[in-house]
């Protein structure tokens, strides 16, 4: 939400990477601000309260981030409104690129796929961006906002271990591959010993970074935990094979493949809390309207009377139809036209698309 808009020499709009962080922060914070941010486009267009966040603990300041957009806007021959589109279309352009780097071109297709955003500006956006993406389904965590903080506190302790090795994956060298992984194994117990974790809760993963010979990007593999060399030859082979097909549809037998780094995942397994699923409590959220405000809608161009709801006061079954905005002290949910959010037993958001 920090994202600066600024405008490039060729006369285009750019959002990023500068970033007014926390600190000033956005021009709405009113804490020194002073170039627009993505939060000032989304309070400008109301999609975000425009007087207050985090749950009233924080005033909002829309004129100052209307002001500022509007002289942005200036300079492009736009409207204030349409320059605040403007940067939401470019910021989802820019996030729908970065989620292509590592899922299309690594063999992966986001349409398969359910969109999970985290934080406190990432629910706003996780609408659009899924449409940009061809993504159905949308699940919004019960705290976005702090999800990152939760998951430092349930996270396993995790430290990783590495020796290169290369050498050819073939009968001759896997007692100097076993003695690799052996090594590796006795820094990660010691390791497990200097943290204080029980046996009980150690847990260790065995991998390798292998590649056809002559190639210069590696693909990790498991290490399988057998001691006749034959299985283990082969179920490297098979292992490598299968991560080689799945990115890029096909293999090549007759090439010799290369071990380059053997890998061990030491994990000390912390105890996780067991999340109870709460009852259902039908379809109907009005229990949790709060009132209604008129967004600027861009695909329409004009404003859209729009239902407010408390993420609080949601319960299991509830379904929101959109156009919707639901508000918690950690994050904002915006449901776009033509989606449909229903409350799970865990009380996550589930949007999909479609179904409004």
């Amino acid at each position: 939400g920090g994202s600066i808009a600024w405008i490039d020499g060729g006369d285009f709009l750019r959002v990023g990477p500068r970033s007014a962080g926390a600190a000033p922060g956005p021009i709405c914070y009113g804490l020194g601000g002073d170039e627009p941010t993505v939060t000032d486009a989304n309070v400008a267009m109301q999609i975000l309260n425009p007087t207050e966040l985090l749950g009233g603990r924080m005033p909002i300041d829309r004129d100052s981030a209307v002001g500022a957009i509007e002289a942005l806007g200036g300079r492009l021959g736009l409207s204030m409104l349409e320059t605040a589109a403007g940067i939401i279309r470019v910021v989802t352009a820019n996030m729908a690129r970065a989620i292509r780097l590592v899922s299309v071109q690594r063999g992966h297709d986001p349409r398969a796929y359910c969109l999970m955003p985290f934080g406190g500006g990432g629910p706003v956006h996780a609408g659009r961006l899924a449409r940009e993406l061809g993504m159905r389904r949308i699940l919004v965590p019960r705290n976005p906002g702090i999800l990152c903080a939760l998951g430092l506190l349930l996270t396993d302790l995790r430290r990783d271990f590495s020796v290169t090795r290369r050498m050819p994956l073939e009968a001759s060298n896997i007692d100097a591959l076993k003695d690799a992984f052996a090594g590796l194994r006795a820094a990660a117990e010691d390791w497990f010993e200097a943290e204080g974790v029980p046996a009980e809760r150690r847990r260790l993963v065995a991998s390798a970074d292998m590649r056809y010979a002559g190639q210069n990007y590696e693909l990790n593999a498991p290490m399988p935990d057998l001691t006749d060399k034959s299985a283990l030859l082969d179920a490297l082979v098979e292992n490598f094979d299968r991560a080689y097909r799945r990115l890029y549809d096909y293999t090549a037998p007759d090439e010799t493949i290369e071990i380059v780094t053997c890998r061990i995942e030491a994990l000390g397994v912390t105890e996780k809390p067991q999340f109870t699923p709460s009852e259902d409590f039908g379809t109907d959220p009005s229990a949790a309207a709060l009132t209604s405000r008129k967004i600027y809608m861009m695909e329409t161009g004009g404003f859209v009377e729009t239902r407010i709801y408390d993420r609080d006061r949601l319960r299991t079954g509830y379904r929101i139809d959109g156009p919707a905005v639901i508000e918690q002290m950690d994050s904002t949910t915006f449901i776009l036209p033509g989606q449909s959010a229903t409350v799970d037993p865990y009380l996550n958001l589930v949007i999909e698309e479609g179904t409004g």
